[in-house]
């Protein structure tokens, strides 16, 4: 398991942890759910609350969307479900519009 991967102090830190995914037609289908996959674990390792931990997820292809922010869910599962309901947009590459 991931977890085993970070030690205590920094899983139990508290921070906002944002994942921005390549969601291009590039990466494919497959490797798209390998990457989402790597993130719940990575989320799992880590302390959700609205005290602690808290995650944002965006997804790129030729437009970026935010799935979700610092401030939508405060549980773990709320946010592995979430990563793994992200859908893979499967579009062309625009990695420079990345603006928020």
């Amino acid at each position: 398991m991931l977890k085993n991967l970070f030690c205590d102090l920094a899983c139990k830190a508290k921070l906002d942890l944002g994942f921005v995914v390549d969601g291009s037609g590039s990466v494919g289908a497959g490797n798209f759910q390998k990457q989402l996959k790597f993130l719940a674990e990575l989320a799992n390792a880590f302390e959700i609350s609205k005290q602690e931990t808290h995650v944002g997820l965006v997804v790129y292809d030729h437009n970026p969307k935010l799935e979700f922010g610092f401030d939508k869910f405060y549980d773990k599962q709320s946010v592995i479900n979430a990563i793994n309901q992200t859908q893979y947009p499967s579009g062309g590459t625009r990695t420079g519009k990345l603006h928020f």
